[in-house]
């Protein structure tokens, strides 16, 4: 189960002469488990989460931004404008990234009703005004 983060912070991490995921834990700095890299590097871990984002851009020598592009969450738009995603957002697009195809599209048709249901005119008052 590999994904682009995955690949990239192996091969980033083998870049900068950290033959071992124990390497880069000790790198993050006291408290990182090294399982918690090996999770990152087989693609069981789709988005560090905040407290490790920081450390990890930090000992891999690059941003928060660019580790979060690479995870799909800041995308580069053709008119050179950044789009960013909120924290709901980051967690739905977490979520979705996490499920099977076949929950995926449940997932995708439960929004599809959600916004039928926002987009329908609110009914007319019955209410008396006095």
């Amino acid at each position: 189960m590999s994904s682009q983060l995955a690949d990239w912070v192996r091969a980033r991490r083998q870049a900068l002469g950290m033959p071992r995921q124990s390497d880069l834990a000790h790198r993050m700095g006291p408290g990182v488990d090294p399982n918690y890299v090996a999770q990152l590097e087989t693609g069981r871990v789709k988005v560090p989460n905040q407290p490790y984002l920081s450390r990890l851009a930090s000992a891999l020598g690059t941003t928060q931004t660019e580790i979060l592009r690479i995870c799909g969450l800041i995308v580069d738009e053709p008119d050179n404008t950044v789009q960013t995603v909120d924290a709901e957002e980051w967690r739905l697009r977490t979520l979705a990234r996490e499920l099977d195809s076949a929950d995926r599209a449940l997932l995708l048709d439960i929004g599809d009703v959600l916004r039928r249901r926002h987009e329908q005119p609110a009914p007319p008052s019955t209410g008396t005004h006095g």
